[in-house]
Formats: C-alpha cells, sequence, structure tokens
C-alpha cells in the first residue's frame, strides 16, 4: 500500500504522536514494511502464523507505548527497535511453551503405578484444591500465573493491577495464606511435599 512512498522514521514519530488517523496510517506503514521480516524471524524460530501475529502486534503496541512516553529515543531505527521488541516477546512466549512442554513430557514418561498414583493423585488434587478453595480469586490467578513463569509486570497487564510492586505484594501476601494453610493443616503439608 505504501511502497510508492517511503516514510521516515523522524515522519513515523510524529504521525504516531499525531494521534488518531496520523497514528493508524503511521501503524499500517509499519505493518506493511515489517511484518514480513518479523514473521518470517518467527516463523524460522518454531512458531507458527498465529504466534508471528501475535508477538507483531503485542510488539506494535508496545513500541507506540514507547514513543508517547519517549522512552523510544530514535538512537536505532524502528526496524531495529520493533523487531527488537517482538523477538523478546516471542523469546519469553517460546520458554513459556517449552517449560510446560518439557513439564508434559516428564508427565507422561514417568512410570507408572497405576493404582497407587490413582490414589495419590486424587488425594493431592483434592489438597491443593482444598489449599486454592480457600484463597481469594485474585490470590489464585496470581499464583497461577507466576506458576506459569509469568513475570510481574505481564501479571500486572492481565490482572489490571497498576504497577509491578503490587504484584509482587499480592504474590507475597497470597504465598504467606497458603504456608499459614499448610501450617494449619500437616496431613496436606506431608501430602505435597
Amino acid at each position: 500500500m505504501f511502497e510508492s512512498k517511503k516514510i521516515s522514521d523522524k515522519e513515523l514519530i510524529v504521525m504516531i504522536n499525531q494521534g488518531d488517523a496520523a497514528m493508524n496510517k503511521a501503524i499500517e506503514y509499519i505493518l506493511d514494511t515489517q511484518a514480513p521480516k518479523i514473521k518470517g524471524y518467527i516463523l524460522k524460530k518454531s512458531g507458527n502464523l498465529e504466534e508471528a501475529e501475535d508477538a507483531l502486534y503485542e510488539g506494535i503496541a508496545a513500541f507506540i507505548v514507547n514513543v508517547k512516553s519517549k522512552k523510544f529515543n530514535g538512537e536505532s531505527t524502528i526496524s531495529t527497535y520493533l523487531t527488537s521488541i517482538c523477538k523478546g516477546i516471542w523469546f519469553k512466549k517460546f520458554q513459556r511453551m517449552m517449560v510446560h512442554k518439557k513439564w508434559e513430557d516428564a508427565e507422561l514418561n514417568k512410570p507408572q503405578n497405576l493404582y497407587e498414583e490413582s490414589v495419590l493423585t486424587k488425594e493431592l488434587k483434592s489438597g491443593i484444591d482444598f489449599l486454592l478453595s480457600n484463597l481469594k480469586d485474585k490470590c489464585k490467578e496470581v499464583l497461577q500465573l507466576w506458576s506459569l513463569s509469568f513475570n510481574m509486570t505481564e501479571i500486572a497487564e492481565k490482572l489490571g493491577y497498576s504497577n509491578t510492586q503490587v504484584v509482587m505484594n499480592k504474590k507475597n501476601l497470597c504465598l504467606r495464606e497458603l504456608r499459614k494453610q499448610l501450617a494449619d493443616n500437616p496431613q496436606l503439608a506431608n501430602l505435597i511435599s
């Protein structure tokens, strides 16, 4: 769409800061010029098209925020800066997927004493369910995301907290509550450990 006219990085920054229609044109231009390279990188690094598009759009959103908050200072090109953001986003997602896959593989490859494991699994599951049922919903959400290796910034964004310090305080409070429950219920503590 913008093949006939090249827009400089400085012009794109001005357009983004203007907002509305000018910003939309800048985003469209950036997508047209950067999407093939960024998607290609993620596809080469074991991602699929949907994951590549997700990383691209998250990267553009982060880039826009950085431009508007003056964190992008123009020392690098938009192409280099955006590519770096998108690679970082993809790398974090890929790491999470690999951790999850390793866990699944380990679970699938465990030798199984089906009866004993079934009884233990049911007891463990009911114990964990009991512990979690006594936590408030926000505590459950924070601890679940934290256990999946989300960082404090990502948890704050997902759950609508104002900053990472609030999330860290909430996580510590929730962990303290879990420890208290375990101390009050030694049978559960023995089952989990």
